[in-house]
């Protein structure tokens, strides 16, 4: 806890450290507040894509019922919630342990589909960034060189992944074996277990048809990320490119996987003044940018979060001290 709001603390001043506070001040009394409307009923369907894509990600349920897209949506929400108010990202233990209450699935089963779930959001971001990398006019070389190998690491996730579907063997006799044989027995042991949940989890994507449509939702959902940050441009009478919004999507995607403070404060602000500082020398709109976005996306999720709780008589306390035990035992 201490590392991550050492971090968080660190980040913050970073992104703020050359802030000019009075163009803050200035840029602010010029926004356009409406964009907010748009960009509210955007961010409610980013959520729902991501609902519908976790239902591919779960098994069918025994008497071929489907989950409700509201049990998917709430526990989303609930779990977004916890992370944005908790430390560790307990969200990510949460929001599988919600849908447990309303789905016909054990905890493993949900947990695991969210971790798959992650990597496809890994492959989506690091591919993109790969793409947009020889665009960005003042990125240094060496990172552009980081970049185009990320890229190739994420179709390499992406292949991984589609052969965790559809050929389960051959992962074992290719990936887990090797594993087994090579490395001593107390570090194997873990990674072919994960390895064997994984399999275990992406059994259910056991269809291409199944198997495409969640590369379809994926990609539905990075596209409304982007979309989402160009929307946030014309806050600003300037507005502002699609690459820049995308720049903005990646680097917060990225700098929010680090261990920071809930809420993700500190490393947000810092991923938006830096793909700011890749197109213009002036800081005070990144600065602006970052605080008035993260402070809309902050209200959203404690309003949104706090609604699936109630509606469904739950309290964050009682969710937290079950997924912590589930936690433990996963």
């Amino acid at each position: 806890m201490i590392l991550s709001i050492s971090l968080s603390i660190i980040f913050l001043l970073v992104a703020f450290w050359h802030t000019d506070w009075n163009s803050v001040a200035d840029d602010l009394s010029r926004l356009r507040w409406w964009v907010f409307i748009p960009v509210l009923l955007l961010t409610i369907l980013h959520f729902i894509l991501r609902a519908i894509r976790w239902r591919y990600l779960l098994p069918q349920a025994s008497d071929n019922a489907r989950v409700p897209t509201r049990a998917l949506f709430d526990a989303i929400a609930i779990g977004n919630f916890a992370s944005y108010v908790l430390p560790f990202r307990m969200g990510e233990f949460i929001r599988p342990y919600a849908l447990c209450k309303w789905a016909p699935y054990g905890f493993g089963t949900t947990f695991v589909s969210v971790v798959i779930e992650r990597f496809f959001d890994l492959s989506a971001v690091l591919l993109t960034l790969a793409i947009i990398a020889p665009f960005l006019p003042l990125l240094p070389p060496l990172i552009l060189k980081g970049a185009i190998t990320l890229g190739v690491l994420a179709v390499g996730i992406l292949v991984f992944l589609t052969l965790l579907c559809i050929a389960p063997r051959f992962v074992r006799a290719v990936f887990f074996r090797p594993t087994e044989n090579l490395l001593p027995a107390k570090i194997a042991s873990p990674l072919v277990k994960f390895g064997e949940d994984l399999l275990a989890g992406a059994h259910t994507i056991r269809t291409p048809a199944r198997l495409i449509a969640i590369l379809f939702y994926t990609a539905l959902i990075w596209a409304s990320c982007y979309l989402q940050s160009y929307l946030f441009l014309y806050l600003f009478p300037d507005g502002g490119t699609i690459l820049l919004a995308v720049t903005i999507a990646v680097f917060t995607a990225l700098a929010v996987a680090l261990p920071s403070a809930p809420g993700f404060i500190g490393v947000y602000q810092a991923g938006v003044t830096l793909a700011f500082s890749l197109f213009v020398s002036s800081g005070s709109v990144g600065v602006t940018y970052s605080i008035i976005t993260h402070l809309f996306i902050y209200t959203f999720i404690i309003a949104l979060g706090a609604l699936a709780l109630s509606r469904n008589d739950l309290s964050l306390s009682q969710l937290r001290s079950a997924a912590t035990e589930k936690k433990s035992a996963v």
